[in-house]
């Protein structure tokens, strides 16, 4: 659903039934949104295009057979993960492309020994994140039980960085609009008032926690543009959790 930023205007882009799944949203530009669509629950998820100016949907043109989610676009090439199908062992790994399907390629290949035996999820690397020049990706790995790391990965080399520590959940990275900062999610379930949102620079450095009231369980922040006032906005989910630490 697209709407205004105070709930007005509000326009379902797809149509939708029992077993439909439209999520995964991201701005390609003012005109568009890429978003992960499934038709039913015997279909494979695939990467669509909106354009609100033609109330158009368009499929994006990822090869056939692949399970593809969580995608963004910058500058024409976008960049999504592919969960495996065949092979259940086998991890998530990012794939990159243009828009037009040309230049389809894999960036991220992990290697990953579990560090826990239960799994919520297929191991493997998620929410990719193209920053704002899109030479580096930023993009959370799942190692098993709550154990999600944050890296980044060089676009054209595919060089990795590790920003964040092992044995916390770090997760839900995003760049700011001038590619200095990143906002991310951080839970470190042994220092329990140390839960929230919190900023690093691009090489990991300079973690900071977003003051936020305390008491609250905080998910998925969003940059908006500068404001007017010179500041940074972020939009974000909240939730009251009983027995997290309060705040004053």
């Amino acid at each position: 659903v697209i709407a205004n930023i105070d709930g007005s205007h509000q326009l379902s882009i797809e149509p939708t039934a029992a077993h439909v799944l439209n999520a995964n949203s991201s701005w390609v530009d003012n005109d568009s949104v890429l978003y992960v669509h499934r038709s039913d629950l015997t279909s494979l998820p695939e990467l669509r295009i909106y354009h609100l100016s033609s109330r158009r949907v368009a499929r994006v043109p990822t090869p056939a057979g692949l399970a593809v989610s969580d995608p963004h676009c910058v500058n024409g090439r976008i960049v999504f993960p592919v969960v495996p199908i065949e092979v259940k062992a086998a991890p998530c790994c990012l794939y990159t492309m243009k828009l037009d399907g040309s230049d389809f390629r894999q960036l991220t290949a992990p290697q990953i020994t579990p560090t826990s035996a239960a799994l919520g999820f297929k191991l493997g690397d998620y929410d990719p994140w193209f920053s704002p020049n899109g030479a580096t990706v930023v993009f959370m790995r799942y190692f098993g039980g709550a154990d999600w790391r944050i890296f980044s990965v060089n676009v054209s080399s595919g060089a990795e960085q590790l920003l964040t520590r092992p044995g916390e959940t770090s997760a839900i990275p995003e760049w700011s609009s001038d590619g200095k900062t990143i906002v991310f999610v951080n839970f470190d379930k042994t220092k329990l008032e140390n839960l929230g949102l919190y900023t690093m620079a691009p090489s990991g450095l300079n973690k900071q926690k977003i003051p936020l009231p305390a008491g609250y369980l905080y998910t998925h922040p969003s940059y908006f543009p500068s404001v007017s006032s010179g500041g940074a906005a972020i939009i974000y989910g909240a939730r009251r959790v009983p027995g997290l630490p309060a705040g004053p």
